[in-house]
């Protein structure tokens, strides 16, 4: 009811035994030691809507002129070792958005590491392709962004369960992030909160497998 729809059994065991012999097939991976250390550098970029402008004390909405000033400081800045994509465009079409900001970061800057958010699960099959082009094959989970998020209580929005989807079927990954907060949006108890966060997790993994 209210949107919500329950996953049949054997579909749930399916998953779980893919995940666990997905996991026993990878390798895990040696790490050598060595003395040479790499300087730590933080990334840019949350895709957020909104743009602070400190000159005139504004909150404004997010627009192709605010990007392009932030790419600017991110290129020149050296603490920055990557960026991806800082903001949710108000100003250029939806179904466009992620193209857009792909082409104008890439003018600006040779930071650019990939993890584009789609706006519309339309977007997804070309960012595939632009993925194939610029970072080579097999690298869709690495130029379009894996990361979705449950709207508890175990909720999906139509647009994230349809990006999933599709990404999916052009070789890319997803990954669930569950936000439980206990006597809010999730039980109060520690238990409660740790059961609701695994089912809206396994749920919204299942709608990508």
């Amino acid at each position: 009811s209210s949107g919500r729809f329950i996953f049949d059994k054997n579909i749930i065991d399916e998953f779980i035994k893919f995940q666990i012999s997905r996991a026993e097939s990878k390798k895990v991976p040696t790490v050598e030691k060595s003395e040479k250390r790499t300087p730590f550098k933080t990334g840019f970029g949350n895709m957020v809507p909104k743009y602070y402008d400190y000159k005139s004390d504004t909150e404004q909405e997010a627009r192709v002129e605010h990007l392009v000033k932030s790419l600017k400081y991110a290129h020149q800045e050296e603490k920055i070792g990557s960026i991806s994509s800082p903001f949710s465009l108000t100003d250029v079409p939806t179904i466009t958005a992620s193209m857009e900001t792909f082409l104008i970061t890439v003018k600006h800057t040779n930071k650019f590491h990939g993890s584009l958010d789609p706006y519309c699960a339309e977007m997804v099959k070309y960012l595939a392709d632009l993925s194939d082009v610029f970072l080579g094959a097999g690298q869709q989970s690495r130029f379009i962004d894996p990361c979705n998020c449950i709207n508890p209580i175990l909720r999906l929005e139509e647009r994230t369960a349809g990006v999933m989807i599709e990404r999916s079927k052009h070789g890319g990954n997803s990954s669930m992030c569950s936000m439980p907060l206990a006597g809010g949006n999730a039980p109060i108890t520690l238990d409660g909160s740790i059961i609701q966060g695994t089912a809206e997790i396994v749920g919204g993994l299942i709608i990508q497998y």
